[in-house]
């Protein structure tokens, strides 16, 4: 598990793997914080772009707490993984930003609707009272090598009715 310390490192690690240019008017960088936020519907914010074009002008925030609330279980290598994805989602953000182009932008607002709306469906009522729980994850049938011409089939059929 990284501390912030050593997370700062690691951020500073992938902006330098990255060409400069990507960086063109970026005013204020990239800014690791040490908070947990959440968006109006409870949703954790992992990162955002920030265009203020009469105050302190474009940035980016990636939010150390917000990434260890979801992944400081998971290894370093793993957190690592997460955090570039976020920076570089961000980073694109802003140089949508800079063509006036808004894609990932809406693209965002598509992917939350979508979620939101799946979650309310798994937090509905059903009949019995009962909230509804997601489907278990999907278990492998059987690992079928080139020289095996033929699956059990009841034995298939038994691993999805469990």
């Amino acid at each position: 598990m990284y501390t912030f310390e050593e997370a700062q490192l690691v951020l500073d690690e992938l902006i330098a793997e990255l060409p400069n240019e990507i960086f063109q008017g970026l005013n204020m960088g990239v800014s690791l914080l040490e908070d947990a936020i959440f968006d109006e519907s409870g949703l954790i914010i992992l990162g955002r772009y920030h265009y203020q074009p009469y105050g302190m002008g474009r940035y980016i925030t990636v939010h150390y707490g917000s990434l260890m609330h979801l992944y400081g279980h998971r290894t370093d290598e793993y957190f690592r993984k997460k955090m570039k994805h976020v920076l570089h989602h961000e980073l694109v953000h802003h140089l949508e930003g800079l063509a006036g182009d808004k894609s990932l932008e809406h693209q965002d607002q598509i992917d939350k609707a979508k979620y939101l709306r799946q979650m309310r469906k798994w937090q509905q009522p059903m009949d019995g009272g009962e909230t509804m729980k997601p489907p278990p994850k999907a278990k492998p049938v059987a690992k079928i090598k080139d020289s095996d011409a033929v699956v059990d089939m009841e034995k298939a059929k038994g691993n999805f009715t469990q």
